[in-house]
């Protein structure tokens, strides 16, 4: 900046200059997006709510969203669940299904590699006598598996693993801890904010009953999210009220 004072090139011609790299944290909203989006804040304004035609045509565009975002990741429209993010995702997937457990099952385990969302949501828990165990990563960044095996046990609720790591680019085996959480009959959770729309990420192969993503880190608007959940197939209702439904605190950190 000095420099560029020195030789006369104007401020605000320096900031427009400026490469923008930080595509983890966020992206830009895709015009074809921002194209889609824009009649519903005018002329299709309707609430889906509603039981009239505008609310109605309106109620089509939510689950003909829903079913592209369930399409995108192999699930179904029912087991997909709209939300403001993917910090409220990670939060209602991990304090949704450890407080709806049985009540022998008092264990999260997750990785200490893992974004401050979901381990602020775990470590949250213990008000609720649930206990945190965090298990460390090897010198490449990937969880260890011996470790995981060792610390997940028949007291475990709910596995928490991301897929993508949002600062080193790490992509965990999730296939292969979903196998071990589901060996010990716990849920498996992963946060695949970084996975979805960049990597393949299908919930069927990796075996994974939660799964949380957000839009802005793909060229979508900020503020919405989603999360998956295997027992919340329509076609299969009782088990996903329960997670949905319980006492669960607020959200811990905005992302």
């Amino acid at each position: 900046m000095a420099l560029a004072r020195q030789v006369g090139i104007p401020r605000m011609a320096f900031r427009l200059a400026a490469v923008y790299l930080d595509y983890n944290a966020t992206t830009p909203v895709d015009p074809r997006v921002l194209d889609a989006m824009l009649p519903f804040f005018t002329a299709r304004f309707g609430n889906a709510a509603s039981a009239h035609a505008v609310g109605v045509a309106a109620r089509r565009a939510v689950e003909d969203a829903r079913e592209k975002v369930a399409a995108a990741i192999g699930a179904t429209a029912g087991q997909i669940v709209f939300t403001s993010g993917a910090t409220e995702s990670d939060n209602l997937a991990i304090k949704g299904a450890a407080l709806a457990a049985h009540p022998c099952r008092t264990r999260v385990v997750t990785v200490a590699t893992e974004h401050k969302a979901v381990l602020d949501a775990s470590k949250s828990l213990a008000r609720f006598g649930i206990d945190t165990r965090v298990v460390g990563v090897d010198r490449d960044g990937l969880p260890s598996l011996d470790e995981l095996a060792d610390t997940i046990d028949d007291d475990t609720a709910v596995v928490s693993v991301m897929a993508a790591n949002n600062e080193t680019g790490v992509i965990a085996p999730i296939a292969a801890i979903a196998d071990l959480a589901h060996n010990r009959g716990a849920l498996m959770h992963c946060d695949a904010t970084q996975a979805v729309g960049k990597i393949p990420f299908d919930v069927r192969e990796l075996g994974v009953d939660l799964a949380s993503f957000s839009a802005h880190k793909m060229y979508g608007p900020q503020g919405m999210g989603a999360l998956y959940i295997k027992a919340g197939d329509r076609s299969r209702p009782g088990a996903a009220g329960k997670a949905l439904t319980a006492q669960a605190p607020p959200p811990i950190r905005i992302r």
